[in-house]
């Protein structure tokens, strides 16, 4: 998981991952990348994670992604997660992917961003 690996991804574009046949996972955007020297903060983790379910189309889809990620997460941080401030915060980037769309005349209703 590249979180606990340290990895931040902060351009959560959903054309920045790729999944393999065979579950391989790749990021290929690496101009983003933040780099930690150990796991990182669970704040930063809910952010980044909220980034990217914040482009899924459908609740269910993030429901998904959010209980893969927590699965995932054996650490003792994971206690320290907070499912509110994660749903909050992906309230929060779908307003403001709507609002740029909207400056930049895209569909503000688009399925995926």
């Amino acid at each position: 998981m590249i979180h606990k690996m340290g990895i931040e991804q902060a351009d959560g574009n959903l054309t920045n991952f790729l999944l393999g046949p065979d579950d391989e996972f790749a990021m290929i955007d690496e101009d983003d990348i933040r780099v930690y020297s150990g796991a990182i903060p669970v704040n930063v983790a809910t952010q980044n994670l909220a980034n990217v379910a914040a482009r899924l189309a459908h609740h269910e889809m993030i429901e998904e992604l959010l209980g893969a990620y927590l699965e995932k997460r054996h650490d003792k941080a994971g206690a320290e997660w907070n499912t509110e401030e994660f749903w909050a915060s992906v309230y929060s980037w779908k307003q403001m992917f709507k609002k740029k769309r909207v400056q930049k005349n895209i569909s503000p209703d688009r399925e995926f961003d």
